[in-house]
């Protein structure tokens, strides 16, 4: 398995985008495929207040890889998302 391991400036993060859709499939698996609500999903970065925080291509990386492993959960037998 792949993962990179980023620092934020508000922590040590490990982007492991492969695992949310594994959760999301054990979740399927294990209840019979329930409705699923993901939430407090982010990244973590202290807000500067000279603007430089507006490029932020770590974040930008960090929802396209989440958002990309939710949608191949929507394949054949697709998870339920709300």
């Amino acid at each position: 398995s792949i993962f990179f391991l980023c620092r934020s400036k508000m922590n040590e993060v490990r982007i492991t985008p492969w695992a949310l859709r594994r959760m999301l499939n054990w979740i399927k698996m294990r209840y019979n495929n329930p409705p699923v609500i993901v939430t407090e999903n982010g990244w973590g970065e202290l807000k500067e207040t000279d603007g430089s925080d507006l490029d932020d291509p770590m974040r930008v990386y960090y929802y396209k890889y989440y958002i990309n492993n939710v949608l191949k959960g929507l394949g054949t037998k697709p998870i339920r998302y709300i």
